[in-house]
């Protein structure tokens, strides 16, 4: 008789068993389950397929189950379940209970079985895919939420990234492959252990009241103090209740991490972001985590990124940022510009401009109702869309018409009024937005800078 403890989950079992379970009885028992249409219990429905393609693949030979225990990976598995947390998931969205009842059930009846270890197997096959697949590809479809999202995600799969680690005796490779590569996610990870230590001390009392204004002595200034602080916009809580030069350069600092104009005093909007509750800066930092697992693993050494709430573009090359400028985005809403991940195929240098069917009709045709030399003026002619190679004259077309009957196509020449400036990027994508130069560099002055149909200006 041998007796065994085994340590899993946090779950401390001592077994005994006489004489130990064939390891082909338990290959046998494993194989019989994964011939079932209906997933086992501890296997998501989704992801049972996976599951068998898995197995299939190994011969049916387990992977989590050596010698009737569960092995130094698996043990490795319910360690960064239990830690999901820090990587801004939650160890409770996975059936760890369903684990530990199945541990008991399997050790702590007084036989182990080969059925008990292969439903044990399979369970924590299903824990890793479903948790694997999470941290691949994000807790939620994109699409499902936005449809103007439509980033190419990234291409390994969970069982693939299992079994390739699994021939190699690799599992570092099994938790490590599935994390997102990009500084950016080690940056919000380390800002999501900053916020839940803030959160875990107490986090910021709310600052009461309207603006603040330079030289102001109040009890408000030390909750701003104590309020910077706690972000390390200011280096101590510690001071008295003026307004100061210095809690003003601290106040900037906060400003400048929230993309906010450097100022005197505190207005409104600088208030309102102070006031933002810790617990509500976790969330966000949670859910951009989920964004960055929803894009492509690694955009490799030469890449563009159009950061569209931030409106900046950013270039890298050799890893390195070198380059980046203000851009204009689309407008909230109805004109938004779409996330997505592509290759820019062609630069075309002073294009022409067809304007978009739904420009033309809401925005050019009540001009030019109102205008017969609107589109002289701005360099635009008018062609049918059937013979685009020769212009119409504008007095042919009836203007008046129905819009939804209107088949012609308004284009816009190269030159300084062109919309498009002198040059543009394309990258095929069926929301047909592209980043172009444009006319108007007033806009690049404003701190807001929606104001497209949903391509992407570009100052420079």
């Amino acid at each position: 008789m041998r007796i065994r403890h085994l340590l899993l989950g946090g779950l401390v079992l001592a077994a005994a068993s006489c004489g130990g379970v064939p390891a082909e009885q338990v290959t046998g028992s494993l194989n019989h389950l994964l011939g079932e249409k209906k997933a086992p219990a501890g296997v998501p429905k989704d992801q049972w397929d996976a599951a068998q393609a898995l197995y299939q693949a190994r011969a049916g030979k387990p992977l989590w189950i050596d010698d009737e225990k569960p092995n130094g990976k698996a043990r490795a598995l319910v360690d960064a379940i239990a830690s999901a947390d820090k990587e801004g998931l939650r160890s409770t969205d996975y059936d760890l209970a369903g684990l530990r009842a199945a541990l008991r059930q399997t050790y702590d009846s007084g036989k182990v079985t080969a059925d008990k270890l292969a439903a044990l197997e399979l369970r924590l096959t299903g824990l890793y895919l479903e948790y694997g697949s999470d941290m691949l590809v994000g807790r939620v479809d994109p699409q499902l939420i936005n449809d103007g999202f439509l980033a190419k995600t990234r291409r390994k799969t969970a069982d693939s990234i299992l079994l390739a680690a699994a021939a190699e005796e690799k599992f570092a490779d099994m938790i490590g492959e599935l994390r997102p590569r990009s500084e950016q996610y080690q940056a919000l990870l380390d800002g999501l252990q900053r916020y839940r230590a803030i959160a875990d001390s107490g986090g910021w009392k709310e600052i009461p009241g309207g603006a603040i204004r330079p030289g102001e002595r109040s009890g408000r200034i030390l909750l701003l103090r104590a309020r910077l602080a706690a972000t390390g916009d200011l280096g101590s809580g510690d001071g008295d209740s003026l307004y100061d030069d210095a809690l003003n350069d601290a106040v900037n600092h906060f400003r400048a991490r929230h993309n906010l104009p450097a100022g005197t005093g505190v207005d409104k909007a600088t208030l309102a972001a102070l006031n933002v509750p810790v617990e509500r800066r976790v969330e966000q930092i949670e859910l951009n985590l989920d964004r960055l697992r929803w894009v492509p693993n690694d955009f490799g050494d030469r890449y563009v990124l159009v950061n569209i709430p931030e409106y900046q573009l950013h270039a890298f090359e050799d890893g390195k940022e070198v380059l980046t400028m203000r851009v204009v985005v689309g407008k909230d809403y109805e004109h938004a510009t779409p996330v997505f991940a592509d290759t820019i195929s062609e630069v075309i240098f002073h294009p022409d401009w067809n304007v978009p069917r739904s420009i033309a009709t809401k925005e050019i045709v009540p001009e030019v109702q109102k205008d017969k030399d609107y589109l002289a003026e701005h360099g635009y002619e008018v062609v049918d869309r059937d013979h685009p190679s020769v212009p119409l004259d504008p007095d042919d077309v009836d203007w008046d018409a129905d819009t939804a009957d209107f088949h012609y196509l308004i284009r816009q020449g190269p030159g300084e009024r062109n919309a498009l400036g002198n040059i543009k990027f394309l990258f095929p994508n069926r929301f047909a937005v592209y980043m172009h130069a444009t006319p108007a560099t007033g806009l690049f002055k404003q701190r807001e800078r929606a104001a497209s149909h949903g391509c992407v200006r570009l100052e420079q």
